[in-house]
């Protein structure tokens, strides 16, 4: 579940970022 969180959070950090 680590893996899947982090790839998560920097999807939507990109997305917010956007």
């Amino acid at each position: 579940m680590s893996m899947l969180g982090s790839r998560y959070r920097e999807e939507a950090l990109c997305w917010t970022e956007r």
